[in-house]
């Protein structure tokens, strides 16, 4: 009889983490899809469809050129969901990084258990990570690469802990050296510099370097190599091998002292504390809490908390010396200094007091009612509508907050989560009623309407991605840069500064490039292709 009511009993233990959940799966799902394309996720939606129209799953290619800047594991996923769910919207684009997200998540709850934290802290853990700022209001409202990149890599750090501490060092090679396979066929060098850095702190610190030099590493190295020169092989039958790698190793570079100059640099080796603090706000103020001693103490005293803080203090250098930093970049780090600062936060923070939690409902309801006011009204959802979303809203956190025994971090995980459906039901409608994305996706469909089932092709110079999304989903056709080979009865994308015959032209749509607010024309030519201007870089991006 006990075990007909054990689902019931579980969900009486946990019903505040069962709410909290509900609300985060509301929040990173709520609106996602309604955005246009942006920033990379044309890049990689735009070489998975290359994938799924030409067949080029080795070497892909982006406006008809192999695109050398990424391998393709990431975009083989995103083929998948496009193949299984037979779409190419942008929810679907933003699945995978949603799904990784919320996996991502889950086993942070997993570690955090098998590792003697608690299940609050675990829970919590978790939590801060998938609220931090950044994360939470830009990077979980698009499809990037990162949020999976950043599980593979985590889990890559990870298993080197997880099986030190088990004397399995068969398996501590092996599943790190696949992890990091996984991760360089996303992403590229990266995955090598944070499986060396985490090798050596945690067996240097454990005294145990000399395995470094035994034939388990050896097999587990070998878990690398072969999918590596296995890929690799494959791609040199379809492009040149050595621009790959000097693009990679550009690509990894790029972002250094030696690309960026020394007084960028130096500004930026100042500059990153406050702007890792501001992408993990609010949980980057529990840092603070690290000046007692007591509290270091707290987390040096326990053996997986330890680890973490030395896993995340030898790998977060790479992006404290590299001014081309990025929030997203350190997604696989902010669990190693998340988890100490939860456990901190609810050790010195055991209670929220009532009338600090009546005071910020009291600033959520009210920034909910100012914005619904205030916020142009454009098309999206009706004020009335908005005003019920926000008092659902507040009446859910308020009932979570009571079961969640008015703890600190369930309270500021509650309110970073309302705060997250708020702006989607708020002011995410004007966010994309006066994006330029969404002008390029209006454009995009109107030129696809106007030339589908013709031949359509970019005269030398490229449109925004973002257009060519659009433009290629709906013709059901990926057009390229074309540079000879041109046809009289083709449409051709031209910037309209080459135009300078106009009696050779039919022109049948105009609109401006956003990069450099270029003027374009959708045309066809009547008797004869004008010489272009040589190509420049600029007319590339």
């Amino acid at each position: 009889m006990a075990s007909i009511f054990a689902p019931l009993n579980l969900l009486r233990k946990y019903q505040a983490q069962f709410i909290i959940l509900a609300l985060t799966c509301v929040a990173l799902f709520y609106r996602v899809g309604d955005m246009p394309l942006s920033a990379d996720e044309p890049i990689r939606s735009l070489i998975a469809l290359d994938m799924e129209y030409n067949g080029n799953y080795i070497a892909p290619e982006l406006n008809g050129d192999t695109y050398f800047k990424k391998p393709p594991l990431y975009n083989w996923l995103l083929l998948v969901f496009f193949k299984i769910l037979g779409d190419h919207s942008e929810f679907v684009v933003r699945l995978p990084s949603l799904l990784s997200i919320l996996i991502f998540g889950w086993i942070l709850i997993r570690i955090g258990r098998r590792n003697g934290l608690t299940n609050d802290v675990s829970f919590y853990s978790s939590m801060a990570w998938i609220t931090g700022g950044h994360l939470l209001f830009y990077s979980s409202l698009l499809g990037h690469i990162d949020a999976t990149y950043s599980l593979v890599s985590f889990l890559g750090m990870y298993a080197v802990y997880r099986y030190r501490e088990k004397q399995e060092f068969t398996k501590m090679f092996l599943l790190s050296y696949l992890a990091m396979a996984a991760g360089f066929l996303m992403k590229g060098l990266p995955s090598i510099l944070f499986q060396g850095l985490t090798l050596l702190v945690v067996l240097i610190y454990r005294k145990q370097w000399r395995i470094l030099f035994s034939v388990k590493h050896l097999l587990g190295a070998m878990a690398f190599l072969v999918p590596f020169a296995l890929y690799l092989f494959a791609f040199t039958q379809h492009a040149d091998l050595s621009t790959y790698i000097q693009t990679l190793w550009s690509e990894s570079s790029s972002r250094t002292v030696g690309e960026k100059g020394i007084w960028k640099s130096i500004e930026h080796l100042f500059l990153f504390p406050l702007q890792f603090s501001v992408d993990l706000f609010p949980w980057s103020l529990g840092f603070l809490l690290f000046l007692k001693k007591e509290n270091r103490q707290l987390v040096w005293g326990n053996r997986f908390l330890r680890m973490c803080i030395l896993i995340f203090a030898a790998n977060i250098p790479v992006y404290w010396l590299a001014p081309d930093y990025r929030a997203r970049y350190v997604f696989m780090l902010t669990p190693f200094i998340l988890y100490p600062t939860v456990v901190v936060l609810m050790n010195r923070f055991k209670e929220f007091k009532g009338g600090w939690l009546n005071l910020l409902l009291a600033i959520l309801t009210g920034a909910g009612i100012y914005l619904v006011q205030s916020r142009q009204n454009v098309e999206g959802i009706a004020s009335m509508t908005e005003l019920i979303i926000l008092i659902a809203v507040v009446a859910v956190m308020w009932i979570a907050a009571q079961r969640a025994s008015k703890s600190v971090v369930s309270i500021v995980v509650l309110f970073m989560l309302s705060a997250r459906i708020l702006y989607s039901a708020i002011y995410l409608p004007d966010r994309i009623y006066y994006s330029p994305y969404t002008t390029e996706k209006v454009q995009g469909k109107e030129i696809a309407d106007l030339t589908k089932g013709e031949p359509l092709a970019m005269y030398h110079s490229n449109v925004n991605l973002t257009m060519l999304w659009y433009i290629a989903i709906g013709r059901e056709d990926l057009p390229v840069t074309q540079r000879n080979g041109f046809e009289l009865n083709s449409f051709y994308l031209v910037p309209s500064e080459v135009l300078s015959d106009r009696s050779n032209v039919r022109t049948y749509y105009r609109f401006r490039r956003r990069y450099l607010d270029k003027p374009f024309e959708l045309v066809k030519f009547t008797d004869y292709f004008p010489d272009m201007p040589k190509k420049s870089t600029a007319d590339n991006k």
